[in-house]
């Protein structure tokens, strides 16, 4: 390090410093600018800075002496008059000054301090680059400190950050430290800038009872009344010490009796003010149990002057203030005021305003006055209006962006409503203990003058003209500027002349807003901000007078009512301007009555619709009834809306305030009372639960039905088709916004989750139904199959095992749900339908070759082709497994020996004609019959030795001839008979194959 000095004070012994009287100069020339001074004031300092060569010399040359100080003192030649006054002002006034180096000295009036940037001043720089002039203008030093740090360091620091963007920097955590402690530290000076001074008490002690109390002290113990010896008895010494008690009372009856006006300054005074009279009157309460008060109260009883001994507390008060201000500070105590005048952003100081309120809540628990307390609020919303206009001053509103501004004025109008519910809060606390304490009412006045609410009212008019500028220019672009090959044209059409140029309207606008820029709206007692916006208005008038022409063009040109609607759609938002809106009153009127007769005639269709055919054609698009029935009101509703929609497009936004609105809106009203649906939801929902859609406890049941005059048993399925129509009703009530009882809602879930297994089931009972009745109507085959018959009864049986239908749906019960069960039983009732179409279409072919059988020709082809046929339906009825089949083919076999057999005797009849060559041949050859072809037996008759010999013999010739007739029978009789058992092997024939 000390290499480091002798290296620097090296270079500097190389450097030229400054003449004295360059830089006595340059100090003069400042001073003068700065504070004004007339040639002897001029005189009077260079005379000054040449008798304090010294501290210009070191501050010229030495590197630890870097700042110079030049007071400047007021000489008061008229006794206590101020400078400035009526004898002549403050330059008749001489002035002295002073030069030192030191920054701070009591009783200031004005200064100038010179602070060297560098350790030298040197010669071949300007003076004015390396030295800076601050001046201090009187005030206390916490005054000075604040507003340096107020004016300068704190807004310097500010805009630094902002514009380098550290603050946004993630990483860079430093900086917003750094303003943050700037903050605090302009908070804390100006807590102390408001410090109310109490008075320091001096009570002077007797210089006897001072010498007793030296002696005590020496013999360390405390001093007694026999220590001032006979001196108690002079009355000279009574008096003086009497006299010096009276003087006592009067100097703490200063502090005692000190009031402050809770009206006046700031809520920091108020809760500093209580704060330092604690500590002031504990003070003298100390020097009151003091050794040396003590003992001159002693000495006054002593010289019986009970007087002044007995009325000494009661005089001062001391106590009994003291007590009152100890349960004062019971709220004044960590009272979060710091963080309201220390907020930088709006959400800080609602964040500040809460605590606050919240702290006030305090005054439940001491004896602070309801009045001052309601002046402490006015004085609270002073300092929130004060640091509310400070924080908004950062921003520059009138030139943000809209959606900052709106965020910062959203901001606002949230703490103003946080403060408005707070002051409700705490006035209800207030009235609550004037309640108890039972004091009279009248003595209070609640009414609390809160500074902020024309600052709010003030931001609520910059709010809503924005808004309206905002939205007026908006307008105006979408408007006037359309997009396609005529925005040029329209633009054209709408220029407004402005001075020597012609301007569009959006930049009329925007020359409006110039006139508003730059006004401090936020300075609500000066009229600056009404002023601008009279000329905001009368420019924006000329814009309104363009606009309406054209707009009146436009409207006069429109070829019928639809034209209109759409141009005064696409000018609705401007209707807020009153000079737009009045020019178009006669079109409005006109349209108006328009939109009334539509609405009569929609309420004219609604009443003598009644909905049915609507209804109907929704429900073919596959809505159920109801809510068909809704959606079809709701159609009406619809367009009534549209309607409506005209009305706020011809009137503006705010047409139920119109007189034409009014009434609209009344007829509007009253027929969407009629279009209500919720009274009709309401009946359904009422409807649906009375008929409590319980679910059935089994899922098959046998029902007793007339067919044809006879009482029959009937199987059903156990739900009703009307569930899913249920369903679709609950899922479109839901999605057009209906609340469906949560009851209703699970049983449509429950009625769609059965629906699928359920429609099954029915349809399988329906098929099984169905081939019974076939099968009834063709006698002798529903044993064939008995077998598939017992298997639907079989599952039918097992299906009564389910106790709860939903419960069959989502639950596993003996082994299998009902989804497997159901398709089950619908795989066994195809398969029961399909042998039973194979069957009948056999049964229909067997018949059918038994009616020709009993007609058919008579010879062994035809007749052996029909047994074939049945023979074939009988093997296919064999392959398919039919049950009771060899019983139906024995059947069928008799039936066929008795079809035979009758054939059998007519071709015997018939031969026994033919071999009788009966006369009755002809006729049966005339009806096509087929006759047998009977040969003749020739017989020889021989007579030998009287012995007739026939040859053959007439044993063989009755052969011949019956062979014939066999010959004839056997067409029928010769015939394999009809077997059912061609496809089954028996045990020898299985024995045979094996060896």
């Amino acid at each position: 390090m000390d290499s480091g000095n002798e290296s620097t004070i090296a270079i500097q012994q190389n450097l030229k410093t400054a003449a004295e009287g360059d830089v006595k100069e340059y100090i003069v020339q400042v001073v003068t600018s700065l504070f004004g001074l007339n040639p002897r004031d001029q005189t009077t300092l260079d005379v000054e800075l040449t008798a304090s060569v010294s501290y210009l010399t070191d501050f010229i040359n030495e590197a630890d002496k870097n700042v110079l100080v030049v007071d400047r003192v007021i000489a008061r030649e008229h006794g206590d008059q101020p400078a400035g006054a009526e004898s002549g002002g403050e330059e008749s006034v001489p002035a002295a000054f002073q030069v030192h180096d030191s920054l701070f000295v009591a009783d200031r009036g004005q200064a100038m301090i010179f602070v060297k940037q560098s350790n030298i001043i040197e010669a071949d720089k300007k003076i004015a680059s390396q030295v800076s002039a601050f001046p201090l203008n009187g005030g206390s030093a916490w005054e000075q400190l604040h507003f340096v740090m107020s004016r300068v360091l704190n807004p310097y620091c500010k805009s630094f950050i902002s514009q380098s963007g550290r603050g946004e920097r993630d990483g860079d955590k430093l900086a917003p430290t750094v303003q943050k402690c700037f903050t605090e530290a302009e908070a804390a000076l100006l807590h102390l800038q408001q410090n109310i001074d109490i008075p320091e008490i001096n009570l002077v002690i007797n210089q006897s009872i001072l010498d007793a109390i030296e002696k005590a002290g020496k013999e360390n113990r405390r001093a007694k009344i026999e220590d001032l010896g006979d001196i108690v008895e002079d009355t000279n010494f009574l008096n003086a010490l009497q006299a010096g008690c009276n003087r006592w009372v009067k100097e703490i009856r200063k502090v005692t009796q000190l009031e402050r006006d809770p009206s006046s300054g700031t809520s920091l005074q108020e809760m500093t003010f209580w704060l330092n009279l604690e500590r002031a009157l504990l003070k003298i309460a100390q020097k009151r149990d003091g050794e040396e008060v003590t003992l001159t109260l002693e000495a006054l009883k002593c010289g019986k002057r009970f007087h002044a001994t007995v009325g000494f507390d009661s005089d001062t008060g001391l106590k009994q203030k003291l007590a009152v201000v100890q349960d004062y500070n019971t709220l004044m105590k960590d009272f979060p005021l710091s963080e309201l005048v220390s907020a930088t952003d709006v959400p800080k100081l609602m964040h500040a305003v809460t605590g606050i309120f919240l702290h006030l809540r305090k005054l439940r628990s001491t004896k602070y006055p309801l009045q001052r307390a309601l002046r402490l609020v006015e004085a609270i919303s002073r300092d929130l209006n004060s640091q509310l206009l400070k924080v908004l001053s950062g921003y520059s509103l009138m030139h943000a962006p809209i959606a900052d501004f709106n965020d910062i004025l959203a901001q606002c109008q949230a703490l103003f409503s946080k403060w408005d519910d707070e002051y409700d809060k705490f006035i209800a606390l207030l009235r609550d203990i004037n309640k108890k304490k039972r004091d009279d009412p009248s003595k209070l006045s609640w009414k609390v003058t809160a500074v902020h609410k024309r600052l709010e009212t003030r931001l609520t008019q910059i709010l809503q003209f924005r808004k309206q500028h905002e939205q007026f220019r908006t307008v105006i672009e979408r408007v006037l500027r359309p997009v396609g090959n005529s925005s040029s044209r329209v633009k054209e059409e709408f220029m407004v002349e402005s001075g020597e140029d012609e301007k569009s309207p959006d930049e009329q606008v925007d020359i409006a807003y110039e006139f508003l820029k730059n006004v401090d709206f936020l300075d609500v007692d000066s009229p600056a901000w009404e002023n601008a916006y009279k000329r905001y208005e009368d420019q924006i008038g000329v814009v309104e007078t363009a606009i309406t022409t054209r707009l009146k063009g436009q409207l006069e040109s429109s070829r019928n009512s639809n034209e209109m609607f759409s141009i005064f759609s696409r000018y609705n938002a401007l209707f807020i301007r009153p000079r737009i809106r009045g020019a178009i009153y006669e079109y409005q009127t006109r349209l108006i009555n328009r939109v009334k007769d539509d609405i009569n005639k929609l309420q004219e269709r609604f009443t003598k619709a009644r909905g049915e055919q609507g209804v109907k054609i929704m429900q073919t698009a596959g809505l159920p009834p109801f809510s068909a029935k809704i959606m079809w009101i709701r159609n009406f509703e619809r367009q009534l809306q549209r309607y409506m929609k005209r009305v706020e497009d011809v009137l503006g936004k705010q047409w139920e305030n119109h007189v034409d609105g009014r009434q609209l809106k009344a007829d509007g009203d009253n027929f969407k009372v009629k279009l209500n649906t919720q009274p009709m939801f309401e009946e359904w929902v009422d409807t649906v639960q009375s008929q409590n859609w319980t679910l059935p406890n089994k899922i098959l049941t046998v029902e007793r039905v007339q067919v044809d005059g006879r009482m029959q048993l009937q199987l059903k399925v156990n739900y009703h088709l009307d569930s899913l129509v249920l369903y679709k009703e609950v899922s479109h009530l839901k999605a057009m916004g209906f609340r469906v009882p949560l009851k209703i809602v699970n049983w449509a879930h429950q009625a769609n989750q059965m629906h699928p297994s359920a429609t099954a089931l029915i349809e399988a009972t329906r098929t099984f139904a169905s081939v019974n009745a076939a099968l009834a109507s063709v006698q002798g085959v529903d044993s064939l199959l008995a077998s598939y018959k017992r298997d639907i009864q079989n599952q039918l049986l097992e299906g009564q095992s389910f106790l709860q239908f939903i419960h069959s749906v989502t639950d596993s019960i003996s082994e299998f749900s009902l989804l497997q069960y159901q398709l089950k039983l619908a795989e066994t009732v195809n398969t029961y339908q399909e042998r039973c179409e194979e069957l009948l279409n056999v049964v229909r072919i067997v018949n059918a070759d038994l009616n020709v059988l009993k007609s058919c020709r008579y010879d062994k082809e035809t007749i052996e082709n029909l047994l074939s046929s049945i023979q074939k339906g009988v093997d296919q009825l064999s392959l398919g497994n039919y049950s009771n089949l060899a019983q139906w083919v024995n059947t069928l076999d008799r039936q066929i020996e008795t079809i035979l057999a009758r054939r059998v005797e007519d071709a015997i009849r018939v031969w026994t004609l033919v071999f009788m060559q009966s006369e009755e041949v002809e006729e049966l050859r005339e009806r096509q019959i087929v006759l047998p072809q009977v040969k003749n037996v020739v017989v020889e008759l021989c007579m030998t030795a009287q012995t007739l010999y026939i040859s053959p013999s007439t044993r063989e010739t009755r052969e011949k001839i019956l062979e014939q007739l066999y010959e004839w029978h056997s067409v029928c009789t010769a015939q394999t008979r009809i077997s059912g058992k061609r496809f089954q092997v028996s045990s020898l024939q299985w024995l045979l194959f094996d060896l």
